[in-house]
């Protein structure tokens, strides 16, 4: 049973990832936040899989937000996580693949 956490802010894109995951994973759990504090909270009394975050988690923030990738940057840093796929998604360009090199995330859409 495999465990999977979304974190998320947009409804419609966390109501479709939740359905997919669901399909794809009919055993396993679902965790869906759009709450960093929750989401820090459910990786550390939960052992993820996989990780689905949202790299722009707070649109409205001056000057651009990333606080979707500094919660990436931190799985990274436990060790449990260090190899545990993560699934970054967001609207803005990675022309320089900054993702895949700092952050080592398996997928970046």
């Amino acid at each position: 049973m495999k465990k999977v956490l979304i974190v998320v802010k947009n409804e419609k894109t966390k109501n479709v990832l939740e359905r997919i995951v669901e399909e794809l994973n009919p055993n396993g759990e679902v965790y869906v936040t759009d709450d960093l504090p929750k989401a820090y909270h459910i990786m550390s009394i939960h052992t993820i899989h996989l990780f689905l975050i949202d790299l722009v988690l707070y649109p409205s923030v001056r000057g651009g937000d990333v606080s979707g990738a500094v919660f990436a940057q931190n799985v990274r840093r436990i060790t449990r996580y260090q190899f545990t796929p993560i699934i970054l998604f967001s609207p803005l360009l990675d022309e320089g693949l900054h993702m895949y090199a700092k952050i080592h995330c398996y997928a970046y859409i």
